[in-house]
């Protein structure tokens, strides 16, 4: 997990979109499968004044 996250921080744009499905709106999310896609990150890039966060779900 710890190196999936280091790649997230590095670039922000590696995941994959995801959109609204089964009426859960996912809309300006990605994810990225880790550990053989056993397990993903859900997390959404957002601006903090001049820097930026991320907000895992």
């Amino acid at each position: 997990l710890k190196s999936t996250l280091n790649k997230i921080k590095k670039s922000p744009e590696l995941g994959k979109p995801l959109g609204n499905k089964s009426g859960i709106d996912l809309s300006g999310c990605l994810k990225i499968y880790f550990y053989r896609k056993k397990y993903r990150v859900v997390y959404q890039n957002i601006e903090l004044g001049r820097s930026h966060g991320l907000v895992c779900r």
